[in-house]
């Protein structure tokens, strides 16, 4: 017992003299991190009858390519969308995948409602899957393909309600 609290005493004081010893945030030169994994935009969609924000990451050689690009649409893309652009990015930087477009859509306010397929008796909540899917098929799809190199090779992906409208789709 001695020796236990003797350790606690000496472990004390060196915690104390350590923590003086490291620098505070004040006292160094801090600088912000800035993400340039793509760009952001809003497309008005005439199905859903509202303004949805998009995230689109281009490929390293895009701009003096001239080859077409796969596209992967991001569910979620509030949360998904810089992961998923650096992973593919490395993926494809390492040959293990095609280089490919990300097209990130954020669905923040209305995710229940454009995710799940049927609605929720006690909640109100879902029911408008088709009406999302018609939007990326007949808005989305065609915008990115009128404005970037693709081919006809699209994934879609989600996780936890994106992974069910994914499954509905």
């Amino acid at each position: 017992m001695k020796t236990l609290l003797s350790f606690c005493i000496v472990w004390m004081l060196v915690i104390t003299y350590v923590s003086g010893q490291v620098p505070s945030i004040d006292q160094i030169k801090t600088e912000p991190i800035t993400f340039t994994t793509g760009l952001s935009l809003k497309l008005h969609s005439a199905v859903l009858n509202e303004d949805r924000s998009i995230m689109i990451y281009l490929p390293d050689g895009y701009k003096t390519s001239t080859k077409k690009y796969p596209v992967l649409y991001m569910l979620d893309g509030q949360w998904n969308f810089n992961h998923t652009a650096q992973t593919v990015g490395w993926l494809s930087d390492k040959s293990m995948i095609p280089q490919t477009i990300v097209v990130g859509l954020h669905t923040g306010e209305n995710r229940n409602r454009d995710l799940l397929p049927t609605q929720d008796k006690v909640s109100k909540s879902g029911g408008g899957a088709d009406l999302f899917y018609k939007f990326i098929k007949e808005e989305l799809i065609p915008f990115i393909d009128k404005n970037y190199r693709t081919y006809n090779y699209r994934v879609l992906g989600g996780v936890s309600f994106g992974g069910v409208f994914v499954m509905h789709t």
